[in-house]
């Protein structure tokens, strides 16, 4: 099979699902400051799901992640209850996972799989509260408010996304 084939049906499957909703774990990370009304709420396991999950396309090539695509879906299910922005909130307080998500980025078949389901869930969000913690949630992960906000004003979810990469 030729490395073409392999990419197109890597990009065919989505990786990683993350939609609005209410968490339910009893132990799990919170990170929030006594002003803050931005909250990230991810249990203990979604952690290490989301550490395993980048870890593993951040230094896999795309080769490798295609034998690796069923343990990546099983990851990604794990995480149909985090919010996109809890998700985005965990991985950008730690410098080890912004480094995968830089390394992600330079592929763009890792960075598409990776960014469609969370772009689903920002979608999401952007109808609900988004807007209403956005200058927090840019607080929280080093964004630059006023480009977050055009963005997100602009639909453009996946230079949202970017923006949080590159300014780390």
């Amino acid at each position: 099979m030729k490395i073409r084939s392999l990419a197109l049906i890597l990009m065919m499957s989505p990786m990683i699902f993350c939609h609005t909703g209410e968490n339910i774990g009893v132990k799990h990370f919170e990170s929030i400051d006594e002003n803050q009304n931005f909250v990230v709420k991810v249990t203990l396991d979604e952690a290490r799901v989301i550490e395993e999950l980048l870890t593993t396309m951040g230094h896999s090539s795309v080769v490798t992640l295609l034998f690796k695509k069923s343990t990546l879906k099983k990851l990604a299910h794990a995480l149909h209850r985090v919010s996109s922005t809890s998700f985005l909130g965990y991985v950008f307080q730690r410098p080890h996972l912004v480094q995968c998500m830089k390394n992600i980025s330079e592929s763009s078949i890792k960075w598409d799989n990776l960014t469609r389901s969370i772009v689903k869930g920002l979608k999401k969000e952007a109808q609900n509260s988004l807007f209403e913690y956005l200058p927090k949630f840019a607080l929280h992960t080093g964004g630059d408010e006023a480009v977050l906000a055009e963005l997100a004003e602009n639909g453009d979810w996946n230079g949202f996304i970017l923006h949080l990469v590159q300014r780390q």
